[in-house]
């Protein structure tokens, strides 16, 4: 009985199946994805074979088993002709900082790029320098357009501004400056 069993020749559970969320006219599409996923014009699996071999088929081969997306996170269930399409472009796939090389979700990239320590950025204060995001805090100690005080600011003079022009102030108003510091002491 059970060798009867084995030469009962069947098809595949998914023959008929549609193939209608492919882009393109549905006549080109189904004859292009025919000979791709081991189907006929009609749509579907065009399987035939022993019943003994169709749990094999459904397991290991059939172009029309839905199957769950391998990316960690995502609850798409595919055709599996189509699972390699879709883990291709799949927002929960990892992916690699181009700059940093960190690991993330492709969902995650545009949220990390804004902050990224490895990304060039212009000077904030418009000097013309490019830098690293990671690098301007030591940039903006040295950066002639910072805005800052005067150096004797503590002695009472209350210019501020960029720090290129507060140089320039500084030498102009020596003199004044040590007026200021004189009276402090004094």
């Amino acid at each position: 009985m059970e060798n009867l069993l084995d030469m009962l020749q069947v098809q595949c559970c998914h023959t008929g199946v549609s193939d209608d969320a492919s882009p393109g006219p549905k006549n080109l599409r189904r004859q292009s994805r025919a000979s791709e996923a081991g189907s006929d014009a009609t749509g579907g699996c065009r399987w035939f074979g022993a019943v003994g071999d169709s749990a094999k088929h459904l397991r290991d081969a059939c172009a029309y088993l839905e199957v769950k997306c391998s990316c960690e996170g995502c609850e798409a269930k595919v055709l599996r002709f189509r699972i390699a399409e879709h883990e291709a472009c799949c927002q929960c796939r990892e992916v690699s900082c181009e700059k940093c090389e960190e690991r993330m979700q492709a969902r995650e990239m545009s949220e990390h790029m804004p902050g990224c320590s490895l990304v060039e950025i212009d000077c904030p204060q418009e000097c013309g320098a490019r830098l690293l995001r990671a690098d301007l805090g030591e940039h903006e100690q040295e950066c002639a357009n910072a805005v800052g005080c005067c150096s004797f600011a503590q002695h009472g003079c209350e210019v501020r501004g960029k720090r290129k022009k507060i140089g320039k102030h500084e030498e102009e108003e020596a003199v004044a400056h040590a007026r200021l510091a004189a009276r402090r002491a004094g």
